[in-house]
């Protein structure tokens, strides 16, 4: 591994005064260096895989073969180590579709671990962030998620200037284990059309529980981010799209995605509920989980696991829909938002 010129020493003294600086090294992570960081692996979840449902093996495998796959592409990694032992690493991936609409460069942090066996852990992914963070220019933003129970990770994000935007929970439902459930509804469920999309970016437009709502960097182009998403689903970003229909009108939407790289990694089949809206005139008639449930019977034959869209913590009537049908909780995450102007 070939060392970056990287020294984080005032970090640490500055938050404790008088106290030894032990990371030594910060070096450019290559795909080749996943091999040294495998102990790292299961000690952070940032909602990607579904870990709830996971031997250990099969969660190092698929992160293992995520990190190759991201350091091959337009992203970033860095690793921390002393005396040749790996402490942490990050990696970044760049967010085409997003920096190209919102008009200013956008990155996710992706992964973010580090051995908490020293003591240091926090003090070492708050090294790796700086050291991202000095290598980019303004303005840029950057996203990073993890579960609510990561305090140091949290402490980590928040030391470095992150701020809080959101809270999410996340719904699973075993196709090998549990039943379909019953169901009965008043409306039409069908397959898109072409002639529903005016009508459907016209519903994603009002979908305002999001984190591009909470954030007033993003508020004001947030309709128009959820209008192109469903244009983008119907164009082959999404492998379905389930309509409702009430009085022959179209009045809400789900779209639904395989995870076929998840397949190919590990074998495991994995349907993902990723987008849905109702029309503010029809919310609370029971629609949305009309569309859920038929989600999930199109997933049946195709899959062994299906996962909710994150859901805001505070929209109970959205987990309850969730509950109602059999899904059970999987995780709960916070996402946090950093913005340089």
């Amino acid at each position: 591994m070939a060392v970056a010129s990287c020294s984080q020493k005032d970090v640490w003294r500055m938050r404790e005064p008088g106290k030894e600086w032990r990371l030594k090294h910060i070096a450019i992570m290559k795909a080749g260096d996943v091999q040294y960081i495998t102990g790292l692996l299961t000690s952070y979840d940032s909602g990607s895989i579904p870990e709830y449902a996971l031997t250990t093996s099969a969660i190092m495998s698929a992160k293992s073969e995520a990190i190759r796959e991201a350091l091959a592409r337009d992203s970033s990694g860095i690793i921390a180590f002393e005396d040749s032992n790996p402490l942490g690493f990050l990696v970044t991936e760049k967010l085409a579709y997003d920096t190209e609409f919102f008009g200013v460069s956008c990155w996710n942090i992706a992964h973010l671990a580090a051995s908490e066996a020293t003591g240091m852990g926090e003090i070492t992914r708050e090294a790796l962030i700086h050291e991202f963070l000095k290598k980019n220019e303004s303005p840029f933003f950057v996203s990073c998620r993890t579960r609510s129970n990561d305090i140091s990770g949290i402490n980590s994000l928040e030391n470095t200037g992150f701020r809080l935007i959101d809270v999410v929970v996340k719904y699973f439902f075993d196709l090998g284990t549990q039943e379909l459930p019953r169901h009965s509804f008043d409306c039409t469920i069908r397959d898109y059309h072409e002639s529903d999309l005016e009508k459907l970016k016209d519903i994603a437009g009002t979908f305002t529980e999001t984190r591009f709502h909470y954030d007033p960097n993003f508020r004001l182009q947030a309709p128009q981010f959820w209008r192109q998403h469903i244009e983008n689903a119907s164009k082959g970003m999404a492998d379905k799209i389930l309509v409702a229909e009430l009085d022959g009108k179209a009045v809400g939407f789900l779209t639904l995605k395989i995870e076929s790289d998840l397949n190919r990694k590990i074998g495991l089949k994995l349907g993902r509920m990723v987008f849905a809206a109702i029309d503010p005139t029809v919310r609370g008639r029971g629609l949305y989980t009309s569309l859920i449930w038929a989600g999930l019977n199109y997933f049946a034959p195709r899959c062994n696991l299906v996962e909710s869209a994150f859901a805001h913590a505070n929209n109970v009537a959205v987990q309850r829909a969730w509950q109602r049908l059999g899904f059970k909780p999987a995780g709960t995450y916070v996402t946090f938002h950093l913005w340089r102007k």
